[in-house]
């Protein structure tokens, strides 16, 4: 059962305490932290901001936070700049 940390409970993965249980019962293989990266990857992606990264995956400091933010970033400007390699006119 998946439930929120408790107040005052500052480990990183209290948030989402039990995900590992739960995917072992229902079959499914990996582990919480692939989901928890994959998570935070969309998130970024989709314009989450550092501070709103550490609300949602309990982290303490900016730097996991920004690994995200930086890495959406530079695919947005990766690919937004492929249009510049293509001579116009």
């Amino acid at each position: 059962m998946l439930r929120a940390r408790e107040p005052g409970d500052r480990r990183a993965g209290a948030r989402v305490h039990g995900v590992s249980g739960a995917l072992a019962e229902a079959g499914v293989p990996g582990r919480a932290h692939g989901l928890r990266k994959a998570g935070a990857a969309t998130a970024a992606e989709n314009g989450a901001t550092t501070k709103q990264l550490m609300a949602i995956f309990g982290w303490l400091t900016l730097e996991q936070a920004e690994t995200y933010v930086r890495a959406a970033e530079n695919e947005k400007l990766a690919r937004d700049a492929m249009g510049l390699l293509v001579r116009s006119g």
